[in-house]
């Protein structure tokens, strides 16, 4: 494979950006690393400008700088890597293994996705805990994060979820839409989120507020607010974290209702 482009959408991730682009640079041979930038006012542009990374800046939200970075793509792959995402040595390895396996397989492949793993407990032990159970690689049914994922150039094309949450998987879902198969392998992102219950808890309601807007059969409140004890209690795969998911599910469905607040929210 030649250069191979990567894509992070960025705004204000000078905190992340550093460690998101060393990790790539270990993994990913002689990559073009692209930032699509919503005008920083940290230290986002000077540590891009540090390793030669190229910026497009554009006043968009997550999903728009995902339609503008698969625009400016020119290579038959490219790749998306969040800013706050570090990507383990081994990973590009794994990633190409596996494309090379379905492709020689026959299979019209879309996307090879990897495995974002929070750095902080409790969140870490418990994202672990549920990916045990799991059997690589996979091929999901519904939501599919390309949050690290190599992916199909002519299969991302045309792509216009320019929604500020909920993007990934509205990219992942388009592609498989297209007739693409994207699979989940065992390459793994440390994911620097989840520092604070704070933190958590507006990253919940994020994904609350994507959930109220992306899904097409959207849940009655009422459902949502019975599952935030009824789902951790009684269908909890690990009851060690029966608090935690409960604190999770109550932030979801506060996003959910209050999903015109949280949608507009944006990570840093």
């Amino acid at each position: 494979m030649n250069k191979i482009e990567v894509l992070i959408p960025s705004w204000n991730s000078g905190k992340t950006l550093e460690k998101c682009i060393t990790s790539i640079l270990d993994t990913i041979p002689e990559p073009s690393i692209i930032l699509i930038d919503n005008f920083s006012t940290d230290s986002t542009l000077q540590i891009a400008k540090k390793y030669s990374a190229t910026v497009i800046q554009k006043e968009c939200n997550l999903g728009e700088a995902r339609v503008y970075g698969i625009e400016t793509v020119k290579g038959e792959w490219f790749i998306f890597v969040d800013s706050d995402a570090y990507l383990h040595k081994d990973w590009f390895t794994e990633i190409m293994k596996w494309k090379n396996k379905f492709e020689n397989a026959g299979i019209k492949l879309g996307a090879v996705a990897g495995e974002n793993i929070s750095i902080y407990e409790p969140c870490k032990s418990y994202t672990l805990a549920n990916r045990s159970k799991l059997r690589y690689p996979y091929n999901p049914a519904r939501f599919v994060q390309v949050s690290n994922a190599l992916i199909k150039t002519s299969a991302a094309k045309g792509f216009n979820g320019r929604m500020p949450v909920f993007e990934d998987y509205m990219l992942g879902n388009y592609i498989k839409e297209k007739g693409y198969e994207i699979y989940v392998v065992k390459a793994f992102a440390d994911h620097d989120y989840g520092k604070t219950w704070a933190e958590m808890a507006k990253h919940s309601r994020w994904g609350g507020a994507g959930m109220r807007l992306y899904q097409k059969k959207k849940p009655s409140p009422f459902k949502m607010l019975a599952s935030v004890i009824y789902m951790p209690v009684f269908k909890s795969a690990n009851r060690k974290f029966i608090l935690y998911e409960i604190f999770v599910r109550w932030n979801r469905f506060i996003g959910y209702l209050c999903y015109n607040k949280y949608a507009r929210l944006k990570r840093k």
